[in-house]
């Protein structure tokens, strides 16, 4: 058996950790998250620690016990892998197609950047940001009726199952995997504390879609400033039809054409989006 040691908030990857028949959990740093619940909680192993202030609490017990695997998985710490021992194995999940989408808001990033694909990623743990050669990787195409609030489960789900083809590769070589090594700079995304209000009149309708589909979730939302205040837009897209663009063609750029119960049509700076899910601010 080998030992492992779980760092992040990821269910999927703790529970596809604890189920594989080759692996024994010997501690398990839980990141104050409900997602893992609190069943193993009685576990001599569990530990739940802060988001921000307990990298010590890790990095002293990586360097004072003998494990085989380190996984990371929602992990909000940039290790000191290059300080640990040398003999274990680091691995990282992550849901982006890196190099793409490095850092902490991955799924965002791939609609904001205008990606045609995202996907996961497991990777060796190094020093430098989501930068360790590949182990396994797999690509989703993102058409257009995907957004982050469909990508967030099946991505995590994801993770989990690339995480135990990984694992099985590793032992399969004896540990002598070197992986894949990424091509290209890639790109970084952080999401703001305060998204910016988008002013239709100045912004592109594919731009805006784009916004709204990386801040579809419920806590989220894209805000919109309109002549009736502002708004959280959650789902959205341009109007195509010929009778709507003529109908509108002569209002101002950034008026509400039609406002209805639950929804609002837009006039942008090139042309008209039907937001079809919103909140009022």
């Amino acid at each position: 058996m080998y030992k492992v040691v779980y760092i992040g908030n990821r269910v999927n990857v703790f529970k596809a950790l604890i189920s594989h028949p080759e692996l024994k959990v010997i501690k398990a740093f839980v990141i104050e998250q409900p997602l893992i619940s609190g069943e193993y909680d009685d576990e001599p192993w569990m530990e739940r620690i802060s988001a921000k202030k307990d990298l010590n609490t890790i990095v002293e017990y990586l360097n004072n016990n003998e494990f085989d695997i380190c996984v990371s998985g929602g992990c909000s710490y940039i290790l000191p892998v290059d300080d640990f021992p040398k003999k274990p194995v680091y691995l990282n999940c992550h849901p982006s197609v890196l190099p793409w989408g490095k850092g902490i808001h991955p799924l965002n990033e791939c609609f904001i950047g205008g990606r045609e694909e995202t996907g996961v990623s497991i990777h060796y743990l190094t020093s430098g940001l989501d930068c360790g050669d590949l182990i396994e990787q797999k690509t989703i195409k993102l058409t257009p009726e995907v957004d982050v609030s469909l990508l967030y489960g099946v991505l995590f789900e994801l993770e989990a199952e690339l995480l135990t083809k990984a694992i099985d590769r590793l032992i399969k070589n004896d540990f002598c995997y070197l992986g894949v090594k990424q091509k290209g700079e890639g790109s970084y995304y952080s999401r703001p504390m305060k998204l910016d209000a988008v002013e239709p009149s100045v912004t592109r309708v594919n731009e805006f879609n784009n916004m709204v589909r990386a801040f579809s979730s419920s806590n989220l939302g894209q805000p919109v400033r309109t002549e009736y205040g502002l708004i959280r837009a959650f789902s959205s897209r341009e109007i195509s039809n010929d009778f709507f663009i003529e109908r509108y063609e002569t209002l101002p750029l950034g008026s509400i054409c039609m406002k209805g119960d639950g929804f609002l049509v837009v006039k942008f700076k090139d042309g008209l989006v039907y937001i079809n899910k919103l909140a009022w601010l």
